[in-house]
């Protein structure tokens, strides 16, 4: 019996700008095939020139092969965000977890890769971050 393969995860961390933008499209589509990776999860919340995401920028990062876009203390820096995420659940955009209670959008979301069901969780750490509870 074959061993069965490892389930390939690609974490990114803070993708800052345009440059950041044209660094995921000319990269993470051909090493995302190359690698045989099953999942790409990004930290998103500084796409839009530092500040924030917009609607146009996460579908930028859907489009180049994101699954997942994590974010942190700026993920409503454009207010668009704000009502976008109150208007339905998106759940492949995450805010963190340890918000404050009634902050808009979910923490968590659940994508199937080819190697089955994966659950990705978002939490924010408090260094700098008073206004968010522990994630412990």
């Amino acid at each position: 019996m074959a061993e069965p393969k490892p389930l390939k995860v690609w974490m990114l961390g803070e993708v800052y700008g345009k440059a950041g933008r044209l660094a995921i499209a000319a990269i993470v589509p051909k090493v995302r095939a190359e690698l045989e990776v099953d999942l790409v999860i990004a930290n998103g919340e500084s796409i839009a020139g530092g500040f924030g995401l917009t609607i146009k920028t996460a579908e930028e990062l859907f489009n180049n092969r994101i699954d997942v876009i994590t974010s942190g203390s700026r993920i409503f820096d454009q207010r668009e965000m704000v009502d976008y995420l109150k208007s339905s659940q998106h759940g492949p955009i995450l805010r963190p977890l340890n918000f404050p209670p009634g902050v808009p959008g979910q923490a968590h979301c659940t994508v199937q890769t080819g190697r089955g069901s994966v659950t990705v969780l978002n939490l924010n750490g408090k260094v700098y971050f008073q206004e968010m509870d522990s994630p412990f």
